[in-house]
């Protein structure tokens, strides 16, 4: 993935995180369906408290998956009008409790 993704990462004071962020150099062949991700890390534990990963399904189609560390997962189902205006077609949750 290194050749198509460029990461960047800063420490965030606002979150109190360090995110890191894959976001493509240029067009990716098509079969990379990945568009970016980001990863927020915990400077105190270095582990990934939350993530975001966006993927392309076809050109006007596209999912969003949004995980939090212990809280939940959402996925949000994406299409792109003709003017290029996105709209929900389906948002997925799913909480849960650690103890």
């Amino acid at each position: 993935m290194s050749p198509y993704f460029k990461e960047t990462s800063f420490y965030d004071l606002t979150l109190n995180k360090i995110t890191m962020t894959y976001a493509p150099f240029d067009n990716l062949p098509e079969s990379i369906s990945l568009r970016q991700w980001i990863l927020y890390i915990n400077p105190e534990t270095n582990l990934i408290d939350k993530a975001y990963i966006e993927k392309q399904i076809t050109p006007q189609k596209k999912i969003q998956l949004t995980w939090n560390k212990g809280k939940n997962c959402r996925q949000v189902y994406l299409t792109d009008d003709e003017n290029g205006k996105s709209r929900i077609e389906k948002t997925i949750e799913i909480k849960w409790e650690v103890k």
